[in-house]
């Protein structure tokens, strides 16, 4: 075969080192190696049968030219794949390569690829050729992967998948040799293996348990691939329980110790879909045999109850939940919450239309077997996963029962799921109840969406949610939102926010005050709105004071106004107190520079107070400069009291009697108990 100049530079990859495999071809025949013919497809060859499984524009060609070559051709076609510019291309090619030298010589084609250069492509060559060789013959393709050494089990396990997929029978023909992989999930192909050959392959299971075992007690491999087959007992389990329900509860209890959960686990996990009720009758008749309670700590039997619940309430809704109720006692010490498991059967009703919205609040709601706290859960689960029209039959439901306690929190609930799948119609639904408490609630549960930490995309969450929120509740769920996650963070030791994850001198990171301050602008006057802005404010200031100065310049209530502004003073006071006074000296007089110069004063008692004690006098509103000057002397006299005292005898002769025992007073109060 004549190379084209362009694959000279990638020939030179697989053929270096490999002047042995063109040395071998003076000596052995073409299929020396190959297998026997009466292991071959009769009307089609390999390379044919593997281009079946394909679906490529490509195909077709390299199909033509794989049947014709030779094994000396094939050393060059490799190259020539690996030249193809996509992997896509070189992978479904690859595989057509590998079955024609499985065909003509595939202990040469593995020498080969042993020898050739693994850049860029790893073993997949040679699991490839391998897998082709094992569907013409098992054995020699087993001893060649065994003479590899050190990398023999990972190439059994890379193996194995593939020849499951395409060879079932094949694949088990391999495995009673390789011991891997072992089954992972649920695999129809498995399960149809266990059922064909359920008594030969227990016995292996069986046989792998025991060598795993000897080599957990003494540290001694007993063979190079000793694992602990507990998937192979589930999946025998499942298999039997298709075939033979009882029976398959009675040959899991007789298996050892080591195996019984999983084996156990398998069969019922296939008999709470089919034979729901006898997989819950043996699970409560275990739960009263057994002398080891640990054994009742697996996943599979918590799988398998759970499923059964919802298996018996889907076929029958009513009679099914009166069934778990009156053998309630019998699951207590399942590691599964009977109320978790009461709302999933629940859920599973509704959403098959099996159980009606009224009924299923009923036996919740009705229940006398069910704590209180269960209650709630149950409530606020339910409605998961249910379709947008489901949950509009239930929020028109409850809307028409009594205000108040279950209802209320079914009701947020059905909201709060409704929402997820649309919006608009669930936050419309919720307009119309005339339920302050219900539709507060909803948007509070709304709140958890954004997520909590300082980042980027948690602030523009959080303002998206709020924007999306009434005015009406804003105000009160902004506060609660931004307390939450970002603390007031203003630098007061009185601070009853202070959120984990900062200091109170430390800026969260990827805090964005304009993103954030958007939805509290011009919210209604109150406490809560008032705190909320702070915390921006205060926040926003310490990366970019003008702009949250002049945010807080555009609030139309004087109250929030004057709040925004201080917070913010303090917040750029702790980063910059010498540009925080600059701002404020070219304030002219009023009501801004007054609230900013006695937040300064606040801001600089503790590490300055005699600058403090300054910025306080310079106040013009008597009542404000007097309360500066106030705040200043307690935080002065706890570091320097002789320093407050002379200072305030020094500006004794211009205060009003009145002003002056108040300040005196401030003198005479003992520092907070820590």
């Amino acid at each position: 075969m004549k190379t084209p100049p362009a694959l000279l530079a990638w020939l030179s990859i697989p053929l270096a080192g490999a002047g042995g495999y063109f040395a071998r071809l003076n000596t052995l025949p073409p299929s020396s190696s190959a297998a026997p013919a009466s292991h071959r497809p009769p009307a089609l060859s390999t390379v044919r049968t593997a281009a079946a499984q394909q679906a490529s524009a490509l195909i077709p060609g390299w199909t033509t030219r794989l049947e014709k070559a030779t094994v000396a051709d094939l050393p060059g076609l490799y190259a020539e794949i690996l030249a193809l510019p996509t992997y896509t291309e070189r992978e479904q090619t690859l595989r057509l390569l590998c079955a024609r030298w499985a065909e003509l010589d595939p202990a040469g084609g593995l020498a080969f690829l042993t020898s050739a250069d693994k850049k860029d492509v790893g073993d997949t060559p040679r699991s490839c050729l391998l897998k082709e060789w094992a569907l013409l013959d098992v054995d020699a393709a087993f001893a060649s992967v065994q003479a590899l050494g050190a990398e023999t089990p990972s190439m059994l396990e890379e193996i194995g998948p593939d020849l499951l997929r395409e060879a079932p029978e094949t694949f088990w023909l391999w495995f009673k040799k390789a011991r891997v992989p072992l089954p992972t999930g649920e695999s129809t192909a498995w399960t149809r293996l266990a059922g064909a050959h359920f008594e030969e392959m227990n016995a292996l299971a069986l046989e792998m348990l025991d060598a795993w075992t000897t080599e957990t007690v003494t540290g001694k491999k007993k063979t190079s691939y000793s694992v602990k087959p507990q998937s192979l007992f589930r999946t025998l389990g499942a298999a039997l329980a298709g075939k033979d329900p009882a029976g398959a509860l009675v040959w899991a209890a007789a298996m050892p110790y080591e195996a019984r959960s999983a084996a156990l686990g398998g069969a019922l996990g296939a008999l709470a879909t089919s034979h729901p009720q006898l997989a819950l009758e043996a699970l409560a008749t275990r739960n009263k045999e057994l002398a080891n309670p640990s054994e009742k700590e697996t996943g599979d039997i918590r799988e398998a109850f759970t499923l059964a619940c919802e298996t018996m309430v889907k076929q029958d809704p009513v009679a099914g939940l009166a069934w778990m109720r009156a053998h309630a006692g019998e699951f207590k010490d399942m590691p599964v919450e009977i109320s978790r498991n009461f709302s999933k059967v629940l859920s599973a009703g509704l959403d098959t239309g099996s159980l009606t919205v009224e009924a299923a609040f009923a036996q919740v709601t009705r229940a006398t077997d069910v704590s209180s706290e269960s209650k709630k859960d149950i409530l606020a689960t339910m409605w998961k996963g249910l379709a947008p029209e489901r949950l509009t039959v239930a929020a028109s439901w409850l809307k028409g029962q009594p205000a108040g306690g279950d209802r209320s929190i079914a009701l947020v609930r059905v909201l709060q799921a409704w929402d997820k799948s649309d919006s608009t119609a669930a936050r419309a639904f919720a307009s119309g109840l005339n339920d302050p408490t219900v539709e507060r609630d909803f948007y509070l549960l709304l709140a958890t969406r954004a997520g909590f930490g300082p980042t980027a995309t948690v602030v523009a969450r959080t303002a998206g949610v709020l924007e999306g929120i009434p005015p009406t509740y804003r105000a009160d769920l902004a506060a609660e939102m931004i307390q939450s996650r970002y603390g007031r963070g203003t630098g007061r030791s009185t601070d009853p926010f202070a959120a984990p994850g900062f200091g109170e001198d430390q800026v969260p990171h990827g805090f964005e005050g304009p993103t954030l301050a958007s939805p509290l602008h011009d919210l209604p006057p109150s406490a809560s709105t008032t705190q909320a802005v702070e915390t921006v404010s205060n926040l926003w200031a310490r990366t970019d004071p003008h702009s949250a100065l002049d945010w807080a310049a555009t609030l139309t209530d004087a109250g929030t106004r004057k709040a925004a502004t201080g917070s913010a003073i303090e917040g750029w006071a702790g980063e910059d107190a010498w540009g925080a006074s600059q701002w404020i000296t070219r304030q002219p007089a009023g009501e801004t520079r007054d609230t900013a110069a006695s937040h300064l004063a606040s801001a600089l008692s503790t590490e300055e107070p005699d600058s403090a004690w300054v910025w306080a006098a310079s106040i013009a509103d008597p009542a404000t400069r007097l309360e500066a000057q106030s705040a200043v002397l307690t935080n002065w006299q706890t570091t320097a009291p002789d320093q407050a005292r002379a200072a305030l005898e020094a500006l004794a002769p211009t205060l009003p009697p009145a002003s002056h025992q108040q300040l005196r007073d401030s003198l005479e109060k003992k520092p907070a108990a820590k």
